[in-house]
């Protein structure tokens, strides 16, 4: 057995290669968990020796003291959480990287560092924050211990009564284990800490899950809310993928950010755009869960602001301010720093202040039921706006019947058009969802602008020559084929 352990012990080593030992480029320790219990049974013959008389005493101590080691290096684990580790390194000058001299050095090994760390921490177990009593875990713990000892003392007897020790065993360690899992894991889900019992999370996911697709991704704005679908989110499909923190991220209104930028894209990880834009090129549809809004006026929202002025945001599932779910539709869109002139001009005028000066639809006009139909606007302030005007896209059928709309400030709420300068250009990008019932035929696609508080009283629009259009602009004609 010592033998094959070694073999094992090598041949992951050379085959991972010595930067990933330990953890490395996303191979982490934890990956031996479901190879331990078949190398555990490579040990059974050296357990069954050092049970029997003929066991040598030195043999029982050396084993005695890798057991109680093991005991200890898990304890660490329990009481210690992984993250101090990683802080304790990041604290030195210059910074340890973990799966280097984390690997190499004895002295940043996790099990010295966070035994170091072991008498500055407060005990973090899961069990304490659910059940709220200290002492119920060790009282169990003890009682396992203590069943444990009456079993082996048992087995020692068992050349008497083989039938019935198998009996008692067998159902003793399945009605602790109903205790123990079952108990525990319903006692956890009252943890504050991974927000099973929040209602505003409960809700979010009970309407996001029925409108998922399996092709879709669903990415987490931040670690926020991230325990909660690692223990209440059951679908395999889609995968769920969490964000590092934005350095222009702020949780409070008395929060300094530690990047804060007029440019929007210094505000987010360059890690997330590496990331979202490898979930571009693979889904058609991404889900945004963010724990903000844009009617918390402190929030800054860094992932959702990239992913509005890259992609096209679509519709949104709204339980709570600090719950929201934001569809997008992952086609690029034009770029917005450099202004790019659309390729379908328009040039009408929305009141006195706001100029239409025309729109794309990267894809084309052509589209079939159930698509999301992507519109990037390029706006002018003509003059200086008077109020925050709301942008709405309109599909209309050819016997003027609303098909589907959508409404948003502009840039999905990121920019309001009376912070705009005169002269100064605009990009503002919607998705517009098409009905999977849609018939064929020709739509029109309108823009409306209003403000909030008077939706019935649209702005009034005209042509560059001056004449009156009413009270939409036409913007193109979509055609549907099956």
């Amino acid at each position: 057995p010592l033998t094959m352990l070694a073999i094992f012990t090598v041949g992951y080593a050379v085959v991972r290669g010595p930067e990933e030992w330990y953890g490395g480029r996303g191979w982490g320790a934890r990956y031996l968990v479901p190879v331990t219990p078949f190398l555990a049974l490579w040990l059974l013959p050296v357990i069954d020796h050092l049970l029997s008389p003929k066991a040598a005493g030195w043999q029982k101590i050396g084993v005695g003291i890798v057991f109680a080691f093991s005991i200890g290096v898990q304890l660490l684990a329990v009481f210690v959480p992984l993250d101090v580790y990683y802080r304790t390194l990041d604290a030195q000058n210059p910074p340890i990287i973990p799966w280097k001299e984390g690997v190499w050095s004895l002295r940043w090994s996790p099990i010295r560092v966070m035994a170091e760390r072991l008498g500055d921490q407060t005990s973090d177990i899961a069990w304490i924050h659910a059940v709220g009593q200290p002492w119920l875990m060790p009282l169990l713990c003890a009682g396992l211990i203590a069943a444990a000892v009456v079993w082996i003392g048992l087995w020692l007897r068992r050349v008497e009564w083989k039938r019935r020790m198998f009996a008692i065993t067998a159902g003793s360690l399945a009605l602790l284990t109903l205790i123990t899992l079952f108990g525990g894991l319903y006692a956890v889900r009252k943890d504050k800490r991974y927000y099973g019992d929040f209602t505003p999370t409960r809700d979010l996911l009970a309407a996001l899950e029925p409108q998922l697709r399996d092709d879709d991704v669903i990415v987490l704005n931040d670690d926020f809310y991230s325990e909660f679908f690692m223990n209440y989110y059951k679908r395999s499909r889609p995968t769920v993928y969490t964000l590092p923190l934005s350095p222009g991220e702020r949780f409070s209104q008395e929060q300094t950010p530690r990047v804060e930028s007029p440019n929007p894209e210094d505000l987010i990880h360059p890690g997330s755009t590496i990331i979202l834009s490898d979930l571009a090129a693979r889904h058609e549809r991404l889900w945004l869960v963010i724990n903000r809004s844009a009617f918390i006026p402190w929030s800054v929202r860094p992932v959702e602001n990239y992913l509005t002025r890259h992609y096209f945001p679509v519709s949104e599932i709204k339980p709570s301010d600090v719950a929201r779910a934001v569809l997008f539709d992952m086609t690029p869109a034009p770029p917005v720093s450099a202004a790019a002139w659309p390729e379908i001009p328009r040039d009408v005028l929305f009141g006195p202040s706001l100029r239409l000066v025309g729109l794309d639809i990267p894809g084309g006009t052509a589209r079939t039921p159930g698509d999301i139909l992507p519109v990037s606007l390029l706006w002018q302030a003509v003059e200086p706006v008077p109020e925050d005007y709301t942008v709405g896209l309109l599909l209309m059928s050819a016997d003027g019947q609303l098909v589907t709309q959508r409404d948003s400030y502009p840039m999905n709420s990121f920019e309001y058009t009376h912070t705009w300068q005169a002269e100064s250009l605009h990009r503002d990008n919607h998705g517009l969802t098409l009905p999977e019932t849609l018939p064929t035929g020709e739509y029109e696609l309108w823009a409306v602008v209003y403000w909030w508080q008077t939706p019935n009283e649209r702005l009034a629009v005209t042509s560059a020559a001056g004449e009156t259009l009413g009270d939409h602009a036409s913007l193109a004609t979509i055609v549907v084929a099956p």
